[in-house]
């Protein structure tokens, strides 16, 4: 509380004490020696190393209208005793500039700007760049069980891209399975709902492709019916379940603003730039949803 009184003192008068100045500073300097010895090195080390940072003894300086050199400010502030080589190092320290193109600046402005020019090509770059980013298997099956579910096939090939990177062997920690990652439960509740022929495509067999997909498709179906059409909804209840996203869109804002699970926030951004990509590198390759005879699957 002491300390803090000497510092509010500065702050409100323009010509404080020679013993202020000198207290305040001392204690500054103590706290320098004792976040040096926690570092393991020298105090006059660390003020080599701090050079380029204004701190409070630099503030008490300027405040003092007796002490505008740094000589007047070096003899008040460190001890008589000291020699003249150790005096001239704080004054060159005092004295010096900022680096402003020291490598602590540098490199996190870099390290922004190389992460802010990532973020904008993954945005806004032309797709064909991004072509290897976004491959496109299982075509046929995608046409198929898209045209039967009448769901957007480019849709299903973002939320195939998000969930396993098309890898139909893959199994996530909570027990998902597959190229669309379909929980077990979700695939027999598909079947129970009469969405899937559970004799055509078997509930127990999601590490099959065509099997995945068709279960895939019907719950995105469900799922856009559920929310009157809404991809948004769907594409976050697909991912952070229906529940939640029923939570978040009575919380009277955007639906990404709302959604408090950081990876379904990132699940969202992703799938719908997967979709927009899909639509730009593959237009020729599906036929518009309902264009095609929902026939039965032989």
């Amino acid at each position: 509380m002491t300390y803090f009184l000497w510092l509010m003192k500065f702050s409100l008068y323009a010509r404080p004490t020679n013993y202020d100045v000198n207290v305040l500073s001392r204690v500054v300097w103590i706290l320098m020696i004792l976040r040096a010895v926690r570092l393991g090195s020298h105090p006059m080390q660390l003020l080599q190393r701090w050079q380029h940072r204004s701190s409070i003894t630099l503030t008490v300086m300027f405040m003092s209208s007796k002490m505008r050199s740094t000589t007047g400010f070096c003899t008040a502030v460190f001890p008589v005793h000291w020699d003249a080589a150790r005096l001239h190092m704080v004054k060159t320290a005092l004295s010096s500039r900022p680096h402003l193109c020291a490598w602590y600046r540098v490199a996190p402005l870099m390290l922004t700007a190389f992460f802010g020019v990532c973020a904008w090509v993954y945005s806004f770059a032309p797709a064909p760049l991004l072509s290897w980013m976004y491959p496109l298997d299982y075509e046929d099956y995608i046409s198929a069980a898209s045209s039967r579910y009448d769901v957007d096939p480019f849709l299903v090939a973002a939320v195939i891209e998000a969930e396993s990177n098309w890898d139909a062997s893959a199994e996530s920690g909570r027990g998902a399975q597959g190229l669309m990652q379909v929980m077990p439960t979700t695939a027999h509740d598909m079947v129970e709902l009469g969405f899937v022929d559970g004799e055509t495509f078997s509930p127990d067999s999601l590490f099959d492709p065509r099997t995945n997909i068709e279960y895939g498709c019907a719950y995105l179906s469900y799922l856009l019916d559920y929310f009157d059409g809404s991809l948004e909804r769907a594409i976050a209840a697909y991912n952070g379940g229906m529940g939640n996203v029923d939570e978040w869109s009575d919380d009277g804002t955007a639906l990404h603003n709302a959604i408090t699970f950081p990876e379904t926030q990132a699940y969202l951004i992703r799938v719908t730039n997967a979709h927009m990509r899909y639509r730009e590198l593959y237009g020729e390759h599906f036929v518009p949803v309902g264009s095609s005879s929902d026939e039965p699957v032989s």
